[in-house]
């Protein structure tokens, strides 16, 4: 699949090239940087255990069922889920 397109000499062709580029691009990286977090998977147990997927008004409501969402976030946007008083490590 895109084979034709050299990812090293033209990178921008994630943004640039075919629109189905950036959901790859964003699945690998939500899948090689979020996901292998080391407490991902205790937020996302914790997340149905506090009964967050299955009620609405509880998402809403409920602090417990932000969590999931605020370190998940911090990941992709910060570099880590809780930059806490010292900041993220490699944060600018």
């Amino acid at each position: 699949m895109y084979g034709d397109i050299n990812f090293c000499e033209n990178p921008q062709t994630i943004c640039t090239g075919p629109s189905e580029l950036k959901w790859i691009a964003g699945i690998f990286f939500w899948t090689s940087e979020v996901e292998t977090y080391t407490d991902y998977k205790k937020w996302v147990d914790e997340f149905i255990e506090f009964g967050c997927a299955d009620d609405p008004v509880k998402l809403d409501e409920s602090p417990e069922c932000e969590t999931l969402f605020t370190y998940a976030s911090g990941i992709v946007n910060r570099g880590c889920p809780d930059p806490g008083d010292g900041g993220c490590p490699g944060c600018m």
